[in-house]
């Protein structure tokens, strides 16, 4: 997977550094009583493996949204879902490593179109145990602030973004055009 590419059919593209990430936060497993940020929040094998999960929120629905968080806290009864914590996509490439390599990969992870604004965050490179969780703990960091769900679901679209309706409008003129 690289940064630069589309990841299938239902993406809207690579991530761009401009764009706002969104990471749904979950009592007690992400937060401690205190309201901070858990190191267990971002798990290593995630960003080892797999991927750890964020949505674009240029691209994010509120439907998605919630029935994740509904899916989420239904398996567990003292799971709560305590708000979603916004980075700027740009903030996370820009972590170094201490060599001041760039330490993590922000990937398009679209996989269905009711999932197109799923991304993964990941190492950029293979590290040891210990270099790991101290890039971890800055990336922890960086997720700084956890807004209330309400105060970010009015600013997530029930309807596909502006984005895609340009690429059709596009499409249309081009058509247009070349049989002019």
């Amino acid at each position: 997977m690289s940064e630069r590419t589309k990841q299938s059919q239902f993406s809207p593209g690579p991530v761009l550094s401009e764009e706002t990430l969104l990471r749904i936060v979950y009592y007690p497993a992400h937060i401690d009583d205190d309201g901070k940020l858990k190191p267990e929040a971002i798990p290593t094998q995630d960003l080892n493996n797999r991927g750890f999960s964020v949505y674009r929120k240029l691209y994010a629905k509120r439907e998605k949204v919630t029935s994740v968080i509904d899916t989420y806290v239904s398996r567990k009864a003292e799971r709560k879902c305590r708000g979603i914590s916004p980075i700027l996509c740009e903030t996370v490439r820009n972590i170094g490593d201490k060599e001041s390599n760039k330490a993590f990969d922000v990937l398009d992870a679209a996989d269905t179109l009711d999932n197109e604004a799923h991304a993964e965050i990941k190492y950029s490179r293979t590290y040891g145990r210990s270099e790991q969780r101290g890039l971890r703990s800055k990336l922890k960091d960086k997720f700084n602030t956890i807004l209330d769900t309400e105060s970010v679901y009015a600013e997530l679209k029930n309807t596909a973004p502006p984005a895609k309706t340009k690429s059709l409008l596009a499409t249309i003129l081009s058509f247009f055009i070349f049989w002019k």
